[in-house]
């Protein structure tokens, strides 16, 4: 199997996706997902983009949530404390 590059003409991995300072995004058209990178090559950032938790998943349930006040919640889906 080959590589596939979008913005790029030379991938890393089987899809590439090169667009800095920007990233992917998901939506159902309400729920916003996104991977993005900062376009001073700094950071990344996985999130949701619109109001709404943002959940890790193991086989389909959330084990860990991030809600939209900041609080975190490991093993819950309505954290009701933030992490410190």
């Amino acid at each position: 199997m080959g590589k596939a590059g979008i913005g790029t003409n030379t991938p890393a991995s089987k899809l590439t996706v090169f667009a800095a300072g920007y990233g992917i995004e998901q939506t159902d058209g309400t729920v916003r997902l996104g991977a993005y990178t900062a376009a001073s090559h700094d950071a990344a950032f996985i999130g949701t983009r619109s109001n709404h938790k943002f959940h890790l998943e193991v086989n389909g349930s959330p084990r860990m949530t991030i809600a939209t006040s900041g609080n975190i919640g490991i093993g819950t889906s309505t954290p009701a404390n933030r992490l410190t």
